[in-house]
């Protein structure tokens, strides 16, 4: 399979998940009435992602828009507005508190102004039949070097937010359980980097193509762009699904069934269920209970108060359950 082909089949796989998880969202965001970044962004992200090989070709949804490669221009408005509203909700996640209204005014002001004037930069270009390579073909003009610019400047502002959030929230996450979110944060940090890096590389690429001069120099950067720009994507995208599989994890409370599961051993060792009458002991039972953060409250209790009545030692890994059960409850009171 060649490359083009392959990322006309990652593209169309992205568009449908994106559209499955915009159906699978829609009732949340009825019920709520209010603007939820999430699904606008993923909404968008599909428009943006049905145009390729396997489902809708570029050719024709160009010429369906005129075939002056305005498909350029609207994937481009698709995209950059769906990586906007996604970045607004994962920065607004990651500091667990939304925007003010004038934050959100401010940002959308200064996205709005930057995919204005691409806008107006795109129809200032003699852009001509439907190209595949519209900006190569055409960076002679310098509506193509501003459009270019902005598309650069708008991608590399979301990114490095992405990044500066990331690393700020790594090095506030370092106790408990955050410490599962830090390879997520990292790759946050280190994939937004590579993404500016790629937008600094393309715009230079675009400079020196413009200007017609060190014709070497900008090959090796539009070469570097897709060898750093990918890669970032690929981290961020990776991150964001660590990120939702420990946010689905915490709502599941994951982590406080498997500490009842660690403390069945612990309960057994020392016969707690004296010390709990009636109460359930650990195991998949109440694992899987309603109410497990309950469940393991009453072990913990019920082993405490056995230790201090039998006085008796625990193996090193059964007191490693219970010093995890305990630290657990430090931390959520």
């Amino acid at each position: 399979m060649s490359l083009g082909a392959g990322l006309s089949l990652l593209k169309a796989m992205a568009c449908l998940f994106a559209a499955v998880a915009v159906v699978v969202r829609l009732p949340r965001v009825v019920r709520q009435r209010r603007v939820d970044f999430i699904w606008v962004g993923t909404a968008l992200a599909a428009l943006a992602f049905s145009a390729n090989g396997s489902m809708f070709r570029e050719r024709t949804v160009d010429a369906w828009l005129g075939g002056e490669n305005s498909f350029h221009l609207v994937r481009n408005l698709l995209a950059l507005s769906a990586v906007w509203c996604l970045r607004a909700a994962l920065v607004q996640s990651l500091q667990r508190r939304n925007w003010s209204r004038s934050r959100t005014l401010r940002e959308a002001s200064i996205g709005g102004v930057l995919l204005l004037g691409l806008t107006a930069a795109f129809f200032s270009i003699d852009r001509g039949p439907t190209s595949g390579a519209f900006i190569p073909n055409h960076l002679a003009q310098g509506g193509t070097l501003v459009y270019t610019l902005l598309i650069m400047v708008m991608g590399g502002w979301n990114a490095a937010d992405v990044a500066r959030v990331g690393f700020r929230e790594l090095t506030l996450r370092r106790q408990g359980h955050d410490r599962l979110l830090r390879p997520g944060l990292l790759g946050l940090g280190v994939g937004g980097s590579l993404l500016v890096l790629g937008c600094a590389l393309e715009a230079g690429y675009a400079l020196l193509g413009h200007l017609d001069t060190w014709d070497a120099v900008a090959t090796v950067l539009q070469a570097s762009f897709g060898l750093v720009f990918l890669p970032g994507a690929v981290l961020v995208c990776s991150a964001v699904a660590w990120l939702g599989l420990c946010a689905q994890g915490r709502r599941l409370k994951i982590g406080l069934r498997m500490d009842i599961l660690r403390m069945a051993p612990v309960w057994d060792h020392l016969g707690a269920d004296r010390w709990s009458p009636g109460g359930r002991p650990p195991g998949w039972r109440s694992a899987l209970s309603a109410d497990p953060q309950k469940a393991l409250y009453r072990a913990v209790i019920a082993v405490e108060d056995a230790l201090r009545a039998e006085d008796v030692g625990l193996p090193e890994k059964q007191r490693c359950a219970l010093r995890a059960a305990e630290r657990r409850f430090e931390l959520t009171s």
